[in-house]
């Protein structure tokens, strides 16, 4: 019988894997975490306790007695501290009543610990004198003057413990993140080092711009069901422990995602040949939980989001324990789960904490859009931003000032998303007809649409004029495919009435014109 039950969990994840600024180090960060799910499961299968939650950077340890379960927390904390030098928490509390109720000390615990380590703690510090946020023991700063051919490395300030292993843990292991995609299966060494994109200039695919596409995705519906959940009731209906339910439904929503990503990817790049020579397109970062953070090429960026948003759904939808849950929770028929994603593009080099600040607001409005749809026509939803200057703005407010105007007493705005994603495979659809037309034309409806309200119809009018007949052939069909994505009024020519309103129009001509120039070839 267990008497306690412990949680390790790796402190400011999207910290440790955000603070670097080269490609290699971020991958090498994201490694590093994921390390930790192989290296709890040996240490925890070694001391014969039991694992009962196993993800990138959160492990629940199940044990009959304290000395064993304190053993073993030591030795975890030992490699994960010491060798990989992560910044952890580890709470313990004891087994009582049922594991669902335990399991809710255990959070509300970890949750204290973590509050308390972010205050400060009032030790002094030096610039040149730091120690080391993580092993106090040592310092911060390193000074190599033996390495003399390297100045980079001769003397780097606040250089830390942690920062020197992600470097070399990197370039050990960097090829494994590529390991299960369908264009290395054939390497029986692994995936040539020289295939891989090492830095962020190779996922460039036009000198003209350098812009590159980063992708993020969240599970939906997963924190309304963990609210839920009953882990003694669901571990009834499958016929199994409490904590062996609780490691199942991880393990499941675990290979959903890291399932939907591998058809996506090699989706994407099923025309990459290794021989060429431009490196693999796309870049994954974090596959860990609900998380996903994957860099790729600009022009893959929409068909990688909505096959992952398709495949996740698909894959959680066949999967007996994730509906075995739904139904153990009321949810099946009002719940659905499946993935939202935020698709934020900006030149390589613009500083990545930043992107992903800016992408987790994009799926943070993606979600929101989620949320209105009915419970029969849920399915995940996407949003994206073309980020032209390095102004560290919020996307809602940009959208406000730049992308709204008011004319004759009605409102105008010059974007309809977020997408469902039936709605972004038909913007999509849209932008291929549109593609081929003189890219001089589409750029000129960006003046057309901030001409006001009858002026920008007229305008309009006298532009489709301009049109040979083929073009407009291409037009018409652009339009019927999004007649069907957008479900609103249309007025004559130009604008939609957006839904539930009165004096609010909305148009997708912007948005065209920004996916015809994202997936146009160099």
């Amino acid at each position: 019988m267990f008497k306690y039950l412990a949680s390790v969990e790796v402190d400011q994840r999207q910290r440790v894997i955000s603070q670097a600024d080269k490609l290699r180090e971020i991958i090498g960060g994201s490694r590093l975490i994921q390390e930790t799910q192989k290296r709890a499961t040996d240490i925890v299968a070694n001391h014969r306790l039991v694992l009962a939650w196993n993800v990138s950077g959160i492990q629940w340890v199940l044990a009959p007695e304290l000395g064993a379960l304190s053993s073993c927390l030591w030795e975890i904390r030992q490699s994960l501290v010491n060798e990989l030098h992560l910044p952890v928490t580890i709470a313990v509390v004891p087994f009582q009543g049922t594991f669902n109720a335990t399991v809710k000390n255990l959070e509300d615990r970890i949750r204290k610990l973590k509050n308390a380590k972010a205050g400060a703690d009032g030790s002094p510090s030096a610039p040149f004198f730091a120690q080391c946020q993580i092993l106090p023991q040592q310092a911060a700063n390193h000074w190599y003057p033996s390495v003399w051919r390297d100045p980079q490395r001769r003397r780097r300030a606040l250089l830390s413990e942690e920062a020197c292993q992600r470097e070399q843990i990197t370039r050990q292991t960097f090829a494994d993140q590529f390991k299960g995609f369908a264009k290395f299966q054939t390497f029986s060494g692994g995936p040539p080092i020289g295939t891989l994109p090492l830095e962020f200039q190779d996922l460039v695919l036009s000198e003209a711009d350098s812009y590159i596409a980063f992708v993020k995705a969240d599970a939906d519906g997963m924190g309304r069901l963990l609210m839920r959940l009953d882990w003694d009731a669901l571990a009834k209906r499958l016929g199994t422990q409490p904590w062996q339910a609780s490691l199942e439904f991880c393990t499941a929503v675990d290979q959903c995602l890291k399932g939907a990503v591998r058809e996506a990817v090699d989706r994407v790049t099923a025309s990459w040949d290794p021989g060429s020579r431009r490196r693999f397109p796309v870049a994954p970062m974090v596959l860990a939980g609900e998380d996903v953070w994957i860099l790729c090429r600009r022009d893959l960026a929409f068909d990688l989001a909505v096959t992952m948003i398709d495949k996740y759904s698909e894959l959680a939808s066949k999967n007996d324990t994730l509906q075995t849950a739904l139904e153990v929770t009321g949810l099946q028929g009002q719940e659905k789960l499946t993935l939202s994603c935020g698709v934020l593009f900006a030149k390589q080099g613009f500083p990545f904490e930043v992107q992903l600040d800016m992408a987790e607001e994009l799926v943070h409005l993606a979600k929101e859009r989620r949320r209105s749809l009915s419970a029969g026509d849920l399915q995940g939803c996407l949003d994206f931003h073309w980020l032209e200057s390095s102004a560290r703005e919020k996307v809602r407010e940009m959208r406000s000032a730049a992308l709204t105007y008011q004319d004759n007493g009605k409102l105008f705005r010059l974007y309809t998303r977020p997408w469902t994603a039936e709605e972004t495979r038909r913007y999509l659809e849209a932008a291929k007809e549109l593609i081929t037309l003189p890219r001089r034309k589409l750029l000129q409806l960006e003046r057309i649409v901030r001409y006001g309200d009858e002026l920008s119809e007229v305008a309009f009018a006298q532009w489709k004029g301009t049109l040979d007949p083929a073009e407009r052939e291409k037009l018409d069909k652009a339009r019927e495919k999004l007649d069907k994505a957008m479900k609103s009024e249309r007025r004559p020519n130009l604008w939609c009435l957006v839904p539930g309103t009165s004096n609010e129009y909305e148009t997708a001509l912007m948005e065209l014109i920004e996916l015809c120039e994202i997936q146009r070839p160099p």
